[in-house]
């Protein structure tokens, strides 16, 4: 706030400044004024000083000069009343009425600082302000550089914290000068006495929505936590890193009925401080909607207990997303797994990823061993060392399983599909299979497998990343020919030992399964990926995203005769093609942006990057081409179909819960088979809160509060 007002002398000023609770209180307005309180007959002359803190009055004397008389705190007001000369601030006990011929400044510096310290707040009872004169509109407030500083000092005031510990609140002018949405707590920050004011300023605080506890251990830890999760506005995610066992913190956490933090991180962490949170989950009366632990070790014991905690508070029991990222526990506690799956019935995704020292085999028991109603599964980056047993009962509401990344035994592999497929799942479910750890042999017990026995349970497969040796593609496609249920087949960077018996087959398959899209991306040679893209030019695919890099300008021009004669598309994908000259790549995209049928496309700035093209050097035509490619909505994601895929079977999800609740088998059967025609334009524009693994939310350098990205020090926090 720039606003300020003084109309007092510097040598008055200086000693109704020693009367300010803190060194750090600025004055903003000082001028004189009569006021009358409610119980007093009679008007007193005085002033008023107004600072970020407070209201402070002052009887002015002849000889003394003023003196202190009262404090005032515009939260604690019901009523703000101006009049022509005049306002009037109502309390619960008490009124004050203040005259001055100066009265339109005096308020409008009082309502700006009370606009900029409750901006952004919504659940809160604030003062009724009504005026008999024109006000500014006081809601379109600008950011001051010094705003949560500006708020702990107001909050303190209306606390009552009177302290000089004012040096807590530098802290944040990094945070200020750094216009994140991030904001980490360290072990340099000791808020002292202001724990309480300075945690409600941060709850309040409308651009935060992450705050990081990084092995900040300071005596009022747990005011600052209460005050932060029952004030949270805007706050989404608190996570605590790096926290060992000889720095360990206690959550002593009060009722807390209300909060926006949803999100709970765990990251480099003891099973001590993990364990204190969740013992007093109980006072949390919002869900907790995901659970992180990351990179962290811990006893068996330890999560036990974690798990036990888990049970007895409904916020946490609530839980929709849990995620466990390169956690170590030796011996692994599968007991406890099938125990946490057993209570927390409303668990949409569970993902572990890198936990090295088990068997993703047991793993994958432990989880279908406790009945769980799981909508999403990642099983990424472990290792699948022994046979899956074929008597598993996977949870019937599957409607995703990851296993990217992850390495298989030559026969763990074949048993695991021989698992997915030699049972009918009544909710075709995507398979996501990211750059598999597998060897030639393992692809060559795809042989042994019993194909008129494989069931078409998946509706979608992403076989992106994977090499598929020359002598396995047969078998390769004759797995995928028995899923005629998939509507998207996506296999982009993909490599083979022959690309062209690989896309020869491909097409085959193309032609026989009714798949809706295709994703394929990769390095083909020109004239044999050119009769590929010829071949597609008699399907009915609503999907389409090819990529090739080694193509460059004759890959687009394919591609742009195929789309003229392909009016069933609604979404495309093209970037990637490293043309190398711009009139091919500018005519594709003038004639997708024309195609009224293609809804949503890619945008493609890996092209533009590699012609040095940037917008603001093109000319009008092309800048009004890529002006209606970016009206075009963004080519539909895995989170946003599976975000429809969770929506759509909710009624059968509701009535394995419960027989009695009326559900239409054969209505639901139809839907299921017809899915692949209306998934793709239902999911445009969808998001979910489930995240892919292989979209990089823990990868080193994802532009997300990620285990990595946190760092090991202030300095190496990423903006979420």
């Amino acid at each position: 706030m720039d606003k300020e007002y003084l109309a007092i002398n510097n040598s008055r000023l200086q000693i109704m400044l020693k009367s300010a609770w803190t060194e750090g209180e600025k004055p903003l307005l000082t001028a004189k004024i009569d006021f009358q309180e409610s119980q007093n007959e009679f008007y007193l002359s005085g002033i008023i000083m107004a600072t970020y803190g407070a209201i402070y009055l002052f009887k002015t004397t002849m000889i003394s000069g003023p003196e202190y008389y009262n404090k005032y705190h515009l939260l604690d007001c019901t009523d703000f009343y101006v009049q022509q000369n005049s306002f009037t601030m109502t309390f619960k006990d008490n009124s004050l009425l203040i005259k001055s011929n100066e009265i339109v400044p005096i308020v409008d510096v009082l309502l700006s600082m009370f606009s900029e310290c409750t901006n952004g707040v919504k659940n809160f009872k604030f003062m009724t302000i009504r005026s008999d004169i024109p006000l500014p509109d006081y809601n379109d407030v600008i950011r001051s550089s010094s705003a949560l500083r500006h708020r702990s000092l107001f909050l303190a005031h209306y606390y009552h914290i009177k302290s000089n510990q004012i040096t807590a609140l530098d802290y944040f002018t990094k945070f200020e000068t750094s216009h994140r949405n991030l904001l980490v707590l360290g072990n340099k920050f000791h808020p002292g006495n202001f724990a309480t004011a300075i945690g409600h300023a941060i709850g309040w605080d409308p651009t935060i929505a992450t705050v990081c506890f990084q092995s900040c251990v300071s005596s009022k830890f747990s005011p600052l936590v209460n005050a932060i999760m029952k004030n949270a506005q805007k706050i989404e995610r608190i996570a605590f890193a790096d926290y060992k066992e000889r720095n360990p913190v206690s959550f002593q956490l009060e009722p807390i009925s209300k909060t926006s933090i949803k999100r709970y991180w765990f990251l480099r962490s003891c099973g001590l401080v993990i364990r204190d949170l969740f013992s007093n989950a109980n006072q949390i009366s919002s869900p907790m909607d995901e659970i992180i632990i990351a990179s962290c070790v811990l006893r068996p014991q330890e999560f036990g207990d974690i798990v036990t905690c888990f049970s007895e508070s409904e916020s946490a029991c609530n839980v929709r997303y849990l995620y466990l990222v390169r956690v170590s526990m030796k011996p692994f506690p599968f007991f406890d797994i099938t125990r946490l799956l057993g209570f927390t019935q409303n668990l949409v995704s569970l993902t572990f990823r890198a936990c090295l020292d088990i068997d993703a085999t047991h793993l994958l028991k432990a989880i279908c061993s406790s009945k769980t109603r799981l909508r999403a599964l990642g099983l990424t980056h472990l290792q699948f060392r022994t046979d899956v047993p074929f008597d598993l009962e996977l949870p019937k509401s599957l409607t995703l399983l990851n296993i990217s990344f992850s390495s298989f035994t030559d026969t763990s592999f074949k048993t695991l599909i021989e698992l997915l497929l030699y049972k009918t799942a009544k909710i075709p479910f995507i398979f996501q299979a990211h750059e598999l750890v597998l060897k030639t042999s393992a692809y060559e017990m795809l042989s042994q497998l019993d194909f008129n026995k494989l069931l078409p349970n998946f509706c979608e497969i992403d076989w992106s990343g994977n090499y598929i040796p020359k002598d396995s593609i047969k078998y390769f496609f004759a797995f995928l020919f028995t899923q005629s249920k998939c509507h998207l087949l996506s296999m982009n960077e993909l490599t083979c030992g022959d690309s062209t018996l690989f896309l020869s087959c491909l097409t085959q398959l193309l032609h026989i399964i009714p798949i809706k899209g295709l994703d394929l991306s990769g390095k083909f040679p020109t004239s044999v990926f050119s009769q590929f893209v010829d071949s597609l030019k008699d399907l009915k695919l609503l999907r389409l995203s090819l990529s090739c890099k080694n193509t460059s300008d004759t890959g687009l021009d394919c591609y742009r005769e195929l789309v003229k004669v392909m009016p069933s598309i609604i979404e495309l994908g093209a970037d990637g093609f490293r043309p190398h000259t711009p009139q091919p790549f500018f005519e594709f995209w003038k004639e997708i942006s024309e195609r009224e049928n293609i809804l949503s496309c890619d945008f493609p700035n890996e092209d533009m990057f590699v012609l040095g093209l940037a917008m603001q050097r093109l000319g009008p035509e092309i800048v009004d081409t890529f002006n209606k490619i970016q009206k075009k909505t963004r080519l539909s994601t895995l989170e946003g179909r599976l975000n429809y895929l969770i929506e759509i079977t909710k009624e059968y999800v509701s009535h394995l819960d419960n027989e009695s609740i009326p559900f239409d088998e054969e209505s639901f059967k139809n839907r299921m088979e017809h899915i692949g025609d209306v998934i793709f334009q239902q999911s445009m524009g969808r998001t979910s809160e489930y995240t892919s693994d292989s979209r990089g939310l823990f990868k080193e350098g994802a532009k997300e509060v990620s285990p990595e990205a946190l760092g090991n020090d202030e300095d190496n926090f990423d903006q979420v």
